[in-house]
């Protein structure tokens, strides 16, 4: 008789979206807080931020061919800026959301980007698309200030830009875009290495422990029979303490001992641990796995094979990969920004223009000899 395995629903969607009827959304996460919480991570874990960042850099390059300097909105930002801010939320979450509002005549005349982590879908209609979306900056519910009701937690609702029908509201509407298509929310770019990332950052909070704990253990500093009162096991741990850190010194801990042990000695050293060899093949799996998933070449990251000198001749043949690599977000950007606005290509990174670039500065650049004045 065959037997088959039943896998658990919960346990094959990765980010649960369950309705909220509450606040009228579908939360990112069992939680709401999924874009929150791995933009914390990637913050704390050097390696991943960088790899986004350079993915970004390359998503947005040197900028729109045309009408790159074009304000557009109150605030100032231009095209590029918003193509930069846009670059950076696809990089890191493969989504974004921009603002749009509109003239009487349903032309946009204004178009700002909105944080990824603000936006949230709203109820979905029978068929799983949402018509609407709804933007906070508080979806952790912080409570501001605590003498004001009314600043715990604020959300607009807008609806979502329909090139085919584009609603004509006060609000405006949002453009949402996820990577994993209309009505889904998008997994982070570093998704399936959280874990990495989050090691990443565990490893650095242990390097500080071991700094302040002078690299050891740990002592035992044992204290002749019991103290008086809790002030005066205070005042030694004060002074214990004052040895303890980066100065000099190491984790103490302070325990009693009998009158039958008053010929022992008082302080007992921990032996540290030699980590080293296991520290660095850790940090090294980490890096490679991060340089493997996000397919970026080493010396992106001036990172070379053991036993190898990393050189400037690498780079050109690394910007032609990472360009193609990034064609498709690219054009992705593209077509976005072409839809309400004359704006071309994106100006790829190259290495090579930017060496002749600098190579032909003005200061580098001979001033010509004034012919002698003819008689």
């Amino acid at each position: 008789m065959s037997s088959y395995f039943i896998a658990d629903n919960l346990q094959l969607n990765r980010v649960p979206e369950p309705v909220d009827v509450s606040r009228k959304i579908k939360q990112y996460g069992e939680s709401n807080l999924y874009p929150q919480i791995v933009h914390a991570i990637k913050l704390r874990s050097p390696l991943t931020k960088s790899a986004v960042d350079l993915l970004a850099d390359f998503f947005k390059g040197d900028g729109f061919e045309q009408n790159g300097e074009l304000i557009l909105n109150r605030y100032g930002d231009t095209l590029n800026d918003v193509l930069s801010m846009v670059a950076n939320d696809l990089a890191e979450f493969r989504g974004f959301g921009v603002h749009f509002n509109f003239n009487p005549s349903g032309a946009i005349v204004e178009a700002t980007r909105i944080p990824f982590e603000y936006v949230r879908l709203g109820l979905p209609d029978a068929s799983g698309i949402s018509k609407d979306c709804k933007v906070s900056n508080n979806w952790e519910n912080i409570n501001y200030d605590l003498n004001d009701p009314n600043s715990e937690e604020k959300i607009k609702s807008y609806p979502l830009y329909d090139p085919m029908n584009p609603k004509i509201t006060a609000s405006g509407s949002v453009y949402y875009y996820s990577d994993l298509g209309r009505g889904r929310y998008p997994l982070c770019s570093f998704d399936p290495i959280l874990d990495n990332a989050q090691s990443d950052a565990e490893i650095q909070r242990f390097e500080v422990n071991n700094l302040v704990n002078g690299f050891h253990s740990g002592t035992i500093f044992k204290h002749y029979g019991p103290f008086e009162d809790d002030r005066a096991k205070d005042r030694f741990l004060e002074q214990i303490n004052s040895m303890t850190g980066a100065k000099g010194g190491n984790s103490s801990m302070v325990v009693t001992v009998d009158e039958a042990l008053e010929n022992a000695s008082l302080v007992e050293a921990l032996p540290a641990n030699n980590n080293d060899t296991l520290f660095q093949q850790t940090t090294a799996n980490i890096r490679n796995r991060v340089l493997q998933f996000f397919n970026i070449p080493g010396g992106l990251f001036a990172v070379s094979p053991e036993n190898s000198v990393f050189t400037v001749t690498e780079l050109g043949p690394s910007f032609v990969y990472m360009n193609l690599r990034t064609k498709n977000d690219r054009r992705t950007l593209e077509r976005f920004f072409n839809r309400f606005i004359a704006a071309g290509q994106i100006v790829i990174n190259s290495f090579e223009s930017d060496r002749v670039a600098e190579e032909t500065t003005p200061e580098a650049i001979p001033e010509p000899t004034p012919e002698p004045p003819q008689e």
